[in-house]
């Protein structure tokens, strides 16, 4: 009953909020039958924090639900913005490209250049686009945010690679090249994956040596998450080439190495290829019998079948 109780819980509130008690400061902030304009724009701000944890720990309806309560009571500006940002997150996480690129691009609309997640608002809304297949829209995104971005970091190298596959999906392979490299050279995990689509490039612009030396790196460096793609890779662009004796030895290497491989079974299929090819048609048999053991429901299946029996009928 004291005089003091609604000022006491206003540095209750106050105390939680500085001490990034945010859930308590919301509980707190509820406990208002009618708060003042005041505590509306702190509990705001608060929804907005409680929502950026929830996003931190992937609970996205949690996130949605406090960033709609801090768009019904818009009393702060930049908070306004910051609700747009955090909306398109959520969006993108819940699988909703559409939303999350429209929110993203109210956000943009809004906030100043000089925040951060000004930069992350592109870098956000690229990937809408890309997921949207809108390949020329997400080159436009991921170019202002490389453009703007002055970190070296993660960010900005993997924001390279997903334009060098906007450009790449575009067919526009000199410009993939140019920014594939840029990650290729940095220090980042990222360098692994610009590396390998560069042997892709050098592919298909037929420069078969050039793409046999990238892969042949990989494979040798054994860094990152691309090297069984390269392996198996290097294996199909010997046999591509005709050079059947060296697509079998890497190719069996390969399946020796790895089982588990999800180009296990592929890489069986192209290994008895590469066997038939160079007059061993027992070893391409015994390829084929393993890829019908292994996966027996499969179309590689399929073809080893007909594989085996080509063999049957040519001995």
């Amino acid at each position: 009953d004291s005089a003091y109780e609604a000022e006491v819980k206003q540095l209750l509130i106050a105390a939680y909020y500085n001490s990034k008690d945010y859930d308590a400061a919301y509980v707190a902030l509820h406990e208002f039958d009618e708060p003042d304009r005041e505590l509306r724009a702190v509990l705001q701000k608060v929804a907005v924090f409680r929502a950026v944890e929830a996003v931190k720990r992937h609970e996205w309806e949690l996130a949605s639900t406090l960033l709609e309560e801090s768009e019904k009571i818009a009393l702060v500006p930049k908070y306004n913005a910051l609700t747009l940002y955090w909306q398109g997150e959520v969006a993108y996480n819940l699988g909703d490209h559409e939303r999350a690129k429209e929110r993203y691009e109210d956000y943009i609309r809004r906030a100043p250049k000089s925040e951060i997640e000004y930069h992350y608002a592109n870098y956000g809304k690229g990937y809408a686009h890309f997921a949207l297949e809108q390949m020329k829209e997400a080159t436009e995104s991921f170019e202002e945010f490389v453009r703007s971005y002055t970190k070296r970091d993660s960010y900005l190298y993997d924001a390279h690679n997903r334009l060098g596959d906007a450009h790449f999906s575009l067919r526009e392979f000199k410009d993939a090249r140019r920014v594939y490299s840029i990650a290729a050279q940095s220090a980042y995990p990222e360098r692994h994956y610009a590396i390998y689509q560069l042997a892709l490039v050098d592919g298909i612009e037929n420069k078969t040596s050039s793409k046999i030396e990238r892969l042949k790196g990989i494979v040798t460096d054994g860094e990152g998450e691309y090297v069984d793609d390269a392996w198996y890779e290097l294996g199909r662009t010997y046999i591509a080439a005709e050079r059947y004796a060296d697509g079998a030895a890497t190719l069996q290497t390969f399946v020796d190495n790895d089982t588990s491989s999800p180009y296990y079974i592929k890489a069986l299929s192209d290994l008895a290829l590469a066997y038939y090819n160079t007059g061993r048609k027992s070893d391409a048999r015994s390829c084929y019998e393993r890829v019908v053991a292994d996966d027996p429901q499969s179309s590689s299946a399929l073809e080893a079948m007909r594989g085996i029996r080509e063999i049957y009928v040519s001995e």
